[in-house]
């Protein structure tokens, strides 16, 4: 069943799981992973119901009901499903006989929880696993001396950050009035239309053999991010042998959600690789990279990537490369485009400057709770959710 079974608010659903419960028929709720289904993303559960329960064993089992969480099990074979291992079934099976039969079953802090009726009762007849199973202790908990040590080390480059941001933004400012302000260069500069098709083309390069790099998302709101920052677990796929090889001043976009501004140049690594599905091009030699990067993602042009994306469900209008390269874009001439180069590298620099602070932000306030609550960890207070905007597309779906 759906999640939304195990609680709601009053009304006819909450006073049937309030019945079945008082009546003692549940016996056992497993809360399982998504995408477990192909019909369906979404997690679901098991409801074990029994007339039998209440006389079985003696009547141990009265007014008893085992949660188990098995949310967080499970491997990706693909980006769409997920698969259980016959460990992983084993151990949720196991789990059932031992607590059914009184063969040796214990609760399992983040596993596993025997509640009594009474103490569902008390958190409103809800069946969420997660309102009764505790929470595990990190193998890894830092201790108190770590964590001052590593809200130092934050504290510190954030400063640098900051005194770096300080001195890119004055070299931007006196490039800006030299090379672009400065004795009428604006007014003389000279533009040109091209096909996009004339100033990049399209790489197909995989990673093959090579040790695995940064893995990227291309997102609608921030471009190209590194996907472990995007997300808590691995979204990948184990072999990323076929992931497409992204280089430095690389063009990448999202071919389902070009025409939201899924697209980006890669700046924020030397190379990395994201999905087979996306589309990837490198700017040709005669044009400038960061010119071209930023007029190719400039909101002009992803309004005209709308009229090249093709589909009936929004969130999948596919942009075709063939289209994509088929569009015009306007560039300075070459004389222009090395004036602007240094103007808009500074842009990237800050740009990336930008998102370390970010990054030291999250990771300060992750080391300052963990100091001030013992109970918080690093994953109950960065979350674990997975957003929207970065769905990953698969190869070959259209």
């Amino acid at each position: 069943m759906a999640n939304a079974s195990l609680a709601s608010e009053p009304g006819v659903e909450a006073d049937i799981r309030t019945g079945l419960i008082e009546d003692d028929l549940v016996e056992c709720i497993v809360s399982l992973p998504d995408r477990l289904f192909y019909t369906t993303p979404i997690p679901a559960c098991l409801w074990f119901i029994s007339h039998a329960k209440a006389r079985r064993q003696g009547g141990r089992l009265k007014r008893r009901v085992l949660f188990i969480d098995a949310s967080g099990l499970g491997t990706m074979p693909t980006r769409t499903s997920r698969d259980l291992d016959d460990d992983e079934i084993e151990k949720i099976a196991g789990i059932y006989r031992a607590w059914k039969n009184d063969d040796g079953y214990v609760d399992e802090a983040g596993f596993c929880k025997c509640a009594s009726v009474d103490e569902i009762a008390a958190k409103h007849y809800s069946l969420h696993p997660a309102a009764y199973i505790e929470v595990a202790s990190p193998s890894d908990q830092a201790t108190h001396e770590e964590l001052r040590i590593g809200l130092r080390t934050l504290c510190g480059a954030n400063t640098n950050a900051v005194e770096e941001i300080d001195a890119v933004s004055k070299t931007q400012h006196d490039l800006i009035g030299t090379n672009l302000l400065g004795d009428g260069a604006l007014d003389r500069m000279v533009w040109q239309e091209f096909s996009i098709g004339d100033v990049v083309e399209r790489s197909n390069e995989r990673l093959g053999k090579r040790p695995e790099p940064e893995i990227l998302t291309c997102t609608e709101q921030a471009g190209l991010i590194l996907q472990r920052e995007r997300f808590s677990k691995r979204v990948a796929t184990e072999n990323v042998t076929k992931y497409k090889y992204v280089r430095r001043t690389n063009i990448v976009y999202n071919p389902y959600l070009l025409w939201a501004g899924s697209i980006d140049q890669c700046w924020i690594v030397e190379h990395g690789i994201t999905s087979p599905a996306y589309e990837v091009f490198r700017v040709r030699d005669e044009f400038d990279p960061y010119v071209v990067g930023y007029a190719l993602t400039t909101c002009t042009m992803v309004a005209r990537y709308g009229g090249i994306s093709v589909g009936t469900v929004t969130r999948r209008r596919r942009a075709a490369p063939e289209r994509f390269l088929d569009l015009t874009v306007t560039l300075p001439s070459v004389e222009d485009q090395k004036r602007l180069r240094p103007i808009l590298e500074q842009a990237a620099r800050l740009r990336a400057l930008g998102r370390e602070l970010e990054r030291n932000a999250a990771a300060v306030i992750s080391h300052a709770a963990r100091l001030m609550l013992p109970s918080a960890t690093a994953e109950s207070i960065d979350g674990d959710v997975e957003l929207p905007e970065a769905e990953e597309p698969v190869e070959g779906r259209t």
